[in-house]
């Protein structure tokens, strides 16, 4: 079971950071359509990778308790702490 946290993207400041380090110190691409482009694109790749290494992707909204999800899952699975 994974759980992701993205301190940078947490505030406006640090998620310009981080996305000028993807794209050479620049904002000439930091509009709507091109985060859009590029969620996509992540929300695909983490999805193939859970499907080739076997790892379920749960999709969960804001406020639900994903650790009540994850213990879940995680007796389902047969899963072990690691």
């Amino acid at each position: 079971m994974l759980n992701a946290y993205f301190s940078l993207g947490h505030n406006p400041g640090g998620f310009r950071c981080w996305w000028r380090r993807l794209h050479d110190d620049c904002d000439e691409q930091l509009d709507n359509t091109h985060l859009m482009r590029f969620a996509g694109r992540f929300a695909r790749r983490v999805k193939a990778w859970g499907n080739a290494n076997g790892v379920p992707v749960i999709y969960c909204k804001a406020g639900e308790r994903k650790h009540l999800i994850a213990v879940v899952n995680m007796n389902v699975g047969g899963g072990s702490a690691g």
